[in-house]
């Protein structure tokens, strides 16, 4: 089956590997209110900044059976909007401290 190499993986179905989770630690927290989005394109920044290759599968079918946003229909593209500022600092971080470690309380190290 095909694979292909992409530069930014966003969510619904993300596996990664132990040796990577091993070398970033934990999911990234952006601030106290934050509940949910984002995890998966901060792991990408930084395997891209690793140097790690990304792939998707065509073997990998999967069946979305999410009915409706997971933070529910209203509030969620505020809350959305109110984390992008926190991601993009977080993205501008990596790439000038280049530290990919994060801890226990999803603050890098």
């Amino acid at each position: 089956m095909r694979t292909w190499q992409m530069k930014l993986v966003i969510g619904h179905a993300v596996w990664h590997t132990g040796e990577f989770m091993d070398q970033i630690g934990y999911f990234d927290v952006l601030a106290p209110e934050h509940l949910y989005g984002f995890e998966d394109l901060i792991a990408s920044q930084k395997a891209a900044h690793m140097d790690w290759p990304m792939l998707v599968w065509e073997g990998w079918a999967i069946e979305n059976i999410q009915r409706a946003n997971a933070l529910g229909r209203q509030g969620a593209s505020e809350h959305i909007e109110q984390m992008r500022p926190l991601y993009n600092k977080r993205v501008r971080m990596l790439a000038n401290s280049g530290c990919v470690y994060t801890g226990a309380d999803g603050m890098p190290v």
